[in-house]
């Protein structure tokens, strides 16, 4: 009698499900931050990999999972090959990240003349207080 069982193929399915799962969240950029929650509108997927600057809770800043001066930002996206005129600089801020280090490091690629930015934030529900004063 020739039966196929499904059994085992169900069994590998899960693992692999589980697997890509656990993957899926380390396929995010590397540095860890408390993303700000937001929100606003998601903006389109970029069609290429996309340059990711983020600042953390100290004020480092790091081009993707590099740490990185701020001052040397613009050289560093030139050898990368990076168009100011097409291409879109995500920056990643922490919560508690100060604003002046984040304003630096945009006035950095602004004068580099970088000026598509898109800021990152979480895309959980933003809590908001409606209270009246």
């Amino acid at each position: 009698m020739a039966e196929i069982n499904v059994t085992p193929f169900v069994d590998v399915m899960l693992v692999l499900l589980i697997v890509f799962m656990l993957a899926a969240n380390l396929i995010a950029v590397g540095v860890p931050l408390e993303l700000p929650k937001s929100d606003a509108e998601t903006l389109p997927t970029p069609t290429k990999d996309p340059v990711v600057v983020s600042i953390n809770a100290e004020g480092a800043v790091f081009l993707g999972e590099d740490p990185i001066a701020a001052a040397e930002l613009p050289d560093r996206l030139r050898t990368q090959g990076l168009d100011p005129e097409k291409d879109v600089i995500y920056i990643r801020g922490d919560t508690v990240a100060q604003h002046g280090q984040i304003m630096i490091v945009m006035g950095v690629l602004n004068k580099a003349g970088y000026r598509k930015f898109g800021l990152v934030s979480s895309s959980e529900t933003a809590t908001r207080d409606t209270s009246s004063k």
